[in-house]
């Protein structure tokens, strides 16, 4: 007996069988939903702002890849553009805020039994003020209010008439994000007055082949720029912090003329350190020049109510150098000064490796390793009726490769010196921050509607997961789980301008972590030195992102037609001007 089917025969076999469990088909990403939501846990800050098609619909898109974006989204989708010279350009507008809110936990006496235990921070709030990022060619700059209105990417295509090969390239940010706390006295700054972690892709060759009228394959090479800055307000609220403040109101009664400046001169560690002291401002700019990564994906439509979608986009290791400044407070300039006003203090300070003479200023060069993690990312669309589509992604990331993020100092640094007698096991040259991230896996759903021959009606939902674990939260990373909602329309126009409008709201309400259970935020345990700002305080935090986004993509001759239509109409009202 004869097992082979003719394509013809596959096809109506397909109809056949769509037609009677279509509604099994349709309620797979539905189940899935359900299934999934509930071990949903952000991956930072990839895929914010790329694209308005992928905005609108919640990134969902790598089975039904938005035009010129494929180049990151899934590169095999290149080969569904149109033949020719294509442009686009995406425009953005975007608003950041993070608030949070500390309340002294009822539970946490205090250190010392309950001496210190009148933090400043009780009952604190703040916010950001602005945004931050480092512009290309341009620097560190701050954006006033957190919202900023941006070009964000743009690119080109090629493909010869009758070709199977499609050539782009563009420039876009597939992770970027930045924020400041400039109002005074937010508490906010102890985590991080501010911060900027991005990556940008100034060129993107990329190319897909159609290897059949249901199958392509493409390549993207992203030839990028890393970078990372901070600034940052330390402090070390702890029982040993405590005790050198402890230890020099009560010795401030003991000085004993001749005796004591022979001996250890009152007050002891120079009147010690308050534990809701700040030591030191910190400031740091790093970024890496050359960080090159790639994407490849496929695509396959064996049917046309069915597609399936794959994309891996690889890791990216920055390493990245920079510049740094380090204010010292008084109260630590003061204990550091003490180990040197009398022979047995210097002796003190030799043996422990601390120094006996503190600066108010320290700087130089510093350097730091940050991967930005590989991602895979696998959708299928449907298509129930032949105007609707309906997708789901499933979005793995290897959040893992980030265990820590270490600041490596061209010095000892004098903080550093200090906290290492206290239990920290970084060194004296590094300030390492424990991450311990994790690897995630979450969905994303959406739905498109072909309402008219030219115009198209888009929505889409992710539940992102985040890579930080709740026991190493710190605002230093301050993205929990994030809820994301897209929608927009696309608008085709005959002379082959299509106009996509996106709009999103990202959100993450009422996030709490109570004190002391984040290792890198609240922890009170004795051995947890570094760096809990926050201990002894329970955290609430509310964070919202909104976007608006437009992307503009036509042939090539409709952009120099519009310049030149342009000028001819700017022209026409110059002389309307200047009647003479």
């Amino acid at each position: 007996m004869n097992l082979t089917l003719t394509k013809t025969e596959s096809i109506t076999m397909g109809k056949r069988f769509y037609l009677k469990y279509r509604f099994c088909v349709l309620a797979v990403p539905i189940i899935v939903f359900f299934l999934t939501h509930s071990i949903a846990i952000a991956s930072l800050n990839e895929q914010i702002a790329i694209d308005a098609k992928a905005i609108s619909l919640a990134n969902t898109v790598t089975s039904s890849p938005p035009g010129m974006m494929s180049i990151h989204y899934n590169p095999a989708g290149l080969s569904q553009l149109k033949g020719g010279k294509q442009f686009m350009i995406t425009f953005a507008a975007l608003r950041l805020e993070i608030s949070g809110k500390f309340e002294s936990d009822p539970d946490f006496e205090g250190f010392l039994g309950g001496k210190f235990n009148d933090d400043k921070l009780d009952g604190a709030s703040g916010k950001t003020s602005d945004l931050r990022i480092r512009a290309p060619f341009i620097g560190e700059i701050d954006i006033p209010g957190g919202m900023i209105v941006s070009p964000i990417a743009f690119g080109f295509s090629y493909r010869e008439e009758n070709s199977r090969w499609t050539f782009a390239n563009g420039f876009y940010a597939p992770y970027v994000g930045g924020f400041s706390h400039n109002d005074k006295d937010d508490p906010m700054v102890y985590g991080g007055k501010s911060l900027y972690i991005q990556h940008f892709i100034y060129l993107s060759p990329s190319c897909s082949y159609q290897f059949s009228d249901d199958f392509s394959a493409g390549l993207s090479i992203g030839i990028g720029q890393s970078a990372m800055g901070a600034e940052l307000d330390i402090r070390a609220p702890s029982e040993l912090v405590a005790l050198t403040n402890e230890q020099g109101d009560t010795s401030g009664n003991l000085d004993i003329p001749v005796l004591s400046q022979l001996d250890a001169p009152a007050p002891w560690f120079g009147g010690g350190i308050s534990p809701y002291d700040t030591i030191a401002k910190l400031k740091f700019k790093t970024r890496d020049d050359f960080s090159p990564s790639y994407n490849i994906g496929f695509l396959w439509e064996p049917i046309k109510w069915f597609s399936l979608g794959a994309c891996y986009q690889s890791e990216v290791k920055a390493k990245m150098r920079g510049e740094y400044m380090d204010a010292l407070g008084d109260s630590f300039q003061n204990a550091i000064d003490w180990l040197g006003l009398s022979p047995p203090t210097l002796v003190m300070s030799q043996i422990t490796g601390l120094p006996a003479e503190s600066k108010a200023y320290e700087k130089g060069y510093c350097s730091l390793e940050f991967i930005f993690p590989q991602r895979l990312q696998v959708g299928i669309t449907v298509r129930p009726i032949k105007s609707l589509k309906l997708m789901t992604d499933m979005h793995w990331t290897e959040g893992s490769a980030n265990k820590t993020l270490a600041l490596d100092f061209d010095q000892d640094m004098q903080v550093f010196q200090f906290i290492t007698q206290l239990g920290y096991s970084g060194g004296s040259r590094s300030m390492v921050v424990d991450l311990d991230m994790k690897n995630t896996l979450h969905f994303s759903y959406a739905l498109e509607f072909q309402a008219r021959e030219w115009l198209s009606l888009r929505c889409g939902y992710e539940a992102r997961e985040s890579s930080v674990q709740d026991d190493h939260f710190t605002l230093l990373a301050p993205f929990p789980d994030l809820d994301i909602l897209g929608a927009g329309i696309g608008i085709s126009l005959k002379n082959g301008l299509k106009v996509d409008l996106a709009g999103s709201y990202i959100y993450n309400k009422g996030f709490t972590v109570p004190n002391n259970t984040s290792k890198q935020l609240n922890s009170t345990t004795f051995t947890d030195i570094f760096y809990n700002p926050y201990a002894g305080l329970d955290y609430e935090q509310d964070i919202e992102i909104f976007e608006l986004a437009m992307s503009l993509s036509m042939p090539t001759n409709v952009v120099g037609h519009s310049i030149d239509r342009f000028f001819e109409v700017s022209g026409e009202f110059m002389r309307n001007l200047n009647p003479f």
